[in-house]
């Protein structure tokens, strides 16, 4: 009788079978972890983005907005745009505010998606508000506090906060963020491996060492989200670039004057008005934009500037060829060519010229805005009060993207006001 020699892979079935089981169930507890923390930044960045609704919408917009058909169909697609790119900025899924009365309740305004747009399923001021969900959150809402829920929609499961805000007049109104479930998921999802592997090879070597990568990749993490939050505050300003109330007030002034003098004109003039504004909306959370897009946009930006001012008003705009593919962050332009204008005519009898190029020098990229006239001091008393929120907007802008790799020069040549932005030509 020959004895049968017990093979030795079966003494570590045990082993392997408990070694297993404690990873998994150490992959389990550290995936719970990870998502309670990114549950919570996440409700972080939904708070932030609903307080800040108030400083996208007008002042007064909802004294105005408590009765419906009170608002204009232009300041309500303006406010959808403002609504929409901010969202974009902030990565969430939607903003909205909303007027909530004993029995019903509509919307006052809100963002919207690609897929919106492409299904025809736009939220307009005046919707009304689902009464299926009205009655529940009515009963779960906390009043003066924000109440956190998870809640279904059209566009799947959402975590969304809501928070009573009180316009100047005393008026009550809800300010509403939120976020898909399945952008949380797709995080989750792609940390499972990684820590399946980083528990199988650590815990080779030490529990303590996972404890350590653990605690140092959660600290990462929530300082990543802390530093999104601090940059979200420097591209809320951009926003005030893309559609600027100024200009856009008068431009609608002058469409408006013109309808009666030369509708022909009027009619070109509110063409160009939709071309930049449908721009301007497109380009919403793009961080950098091909040079010869912003060329287009100043090109359309100072044609409607032209029919305002006439013969009064002269402006080039050149690039030089080869650049056309550079990126640059959006709207770096418009600050510059604003100014030019404003400050230009202080100086400057007519015509002002206004200068936009874009060239290269000695493998730097120069964009320059030249305008005719002469330099005012910043505390000269010939400059109206600004607050100076563009340029300095701008340079957080370019030391974001650009980092130490660019310098921004002013000057004054042969009777022409020279600010230049000098970037490496990478």
């Amino acid at each position: 009788m020959r004895l049968i020699k017990p093979a030795p892979w079966k003494n570590l079935v045990l082993p392997i079978i408990i070694y297993l089981v404690g990873v998994i169930i150490f992959t389990f507890l550290h995936n719970r972890k990870t998502q309670q923390t990114i549950l919570d930044d996440i409700d972080k960045r939904l708070l932030q983005a609903a307080q800040s609704i108030k400083y996208i919408l007008p002042s007064d917009f909802h004294d105005r907005a408590i009765e419906k058909n009170s608002i204009s169909e232009i300041e309500d697609i303006n406010n959808i745009m403002a609504m929409t790119q901010y969202a974009k900025l902030v990565d969430v899924t939607y903003l909205s505010t909303a007027l909530f009365s004993e029995n019903d309740a509509f919307f006052t305004s809100h963002s919207t998606t690609d897929k919106d747009i492409a299904d025809n399923a736009i939220l307009f001021y005046g919707n009304n508000f689902p009464k299926s969900k009205l009655m529940k959150l009515k009963s779960e809402i906390k009043p003066q506090e924000p109440t956190f829920f998870f809640q279904e929609s059209n566009s799947g499961m959402l975590r969304s906060v809501f928070l009573e805000e009180v316009s100047p007049s005393g008026n009550h109104y809800m300010a509403i963020a939120g976020i898909k479930m399945e952008i949380i998921d797709e995080i989750l999802y792609g940390l499972i491996p990684s820590s399946i592997f980083q528990c199988v090879f650590f815990m080779l070597l030490a529990i303590p060492l996972i404890i350590v990568f653990t605690k140092t990749q959660i600290k990462n993490f929530v300082e990543l989200e802390n530093a999104k939050i601090s940059a979200e505050k420097a591209q809320l300003e951009m926003l005030r670039y893309q559609l600027n109330p100024h200009f856009l007030f008068n431009t609608l002034n002058s469409i408006n004057t013109l309808v009666l003098k030369n509708s022909n004109l009027a009619s070109s003039m509110l063409l160009m008005l939709a071309d930049f504004c449908r721009a301007s909306l497109y380009r919403r959370g793009e961080e950098l934009t091909f040079l010869e897009n912003e060329i287009e946009l100043m090109k359309n930006f100072l044609e409607i500037e032209k029919i305002r001012w006439g013969d009064s008003l002269k402006p080039i705009v050149e690039c030089q060829p080869g650049l056309e593919k550079f990126k640059i962050p959006p709207f770096t332009f418009q600050p510059l060519v604003e100014n030019a204008i404003k400050y230009g005519q202080l100086s400057e009898s007519d015509p002002l010229k206004i200068i936009v190029s874009a060239s290269t020098n000695n493998g730097k990229v120069i964009l320059e805005v030249k305008n005719s006239g002469k330099w005012f001091e910043p505390d000269s008393p010939m400059v109206p009060v600004s607050t100076k929120v563009g340029l300095e907007n701008l340079k957080k802008r370019l030391e974001k993207y650009f980092k130490n790799d660019y310098k921004m020069e002013i000057s004054t040549v042969e009777n022409m006001v020279s600010v230049k932005i000098i970037l490496e030509y990478q």
